[in-house]
């Protein structure tokens, strides 16, 4: 799979939402605002073979 395209979490709107939840839940938590930002980075993983 090319790294480049294969970015459906990203592109898909998951990591946004979940990005929105985390903050969501640490001001509700803590009371404040944190700053953070998204770092992301690709896990690699055996290639996908298809046996049938």
């Amino acid at each position: 799979a090319d790294p480049f395209e294969d970015l459906r979490y990203i592109w898909g709107g998951f990591t946004y939402l979940q990005d929105v939840v985390e903050h969501s839940i640490i001001r509700a938590v803590t009371g404040t605002k944190e700053k953070t930002g998204v770092y992301i980075q690709q896990m690699p993983y055996p290639c996908y073979v298809d046996d049938m």
